[in-house]
């Protein structure tokens, strides 16, 4: 679960349960405590980057106007929750979804301000 407070924070929280309506309650809980602030310049992100989370690698680089997201799945979800409108994204090694999620707010969380 991905999401993000309206003040340039973004948050991943994830949980396991039997029923799923508790799994999202308690994910948005969890999410809510880890909440890192995340630094937007004109819609993209300030410079090029390149980030490690365990097996899973992502690259960020800020695109021109209008050219929107392009990224993989999991960096896209969050990435659009968080309100970038151009970048542009790769992931390296795993596939793991949540990982590259992981990553993905590392790097965006690593802009130095």
């Amino acid at each position: 679960m991905v999401i993000w407070d309206g003040k340039g924070r973004v948050a991943l929280g994830t949980w396991k349960s039997w029923a799923v309506v508790d799994a999202i309650a308690k994910a948005v809980t969890n999410a809510k405590k880890n909440l890192v602030n995340v630094k937007i310049e004109d819609g993209t992100v300030p410079y090029d980057l390149k980030v490690k989370y365990k097996s899973a690698q992502v690259m960020v680089h800020p695109a021109s106007k209008l050219t929107w997201l392009i990224a993989w799945w999991a960096m896209r979800k969050v990435l659009m929750v968080a309100w970038y409108k151009d970048v542009l994204a790769k992931r390296y090694g795993s596939s793991n979804l949540i990982n590259n999620a992981r990553a993905t707010i590392k790097a965006l969380t690593s802009f130095k301000a």
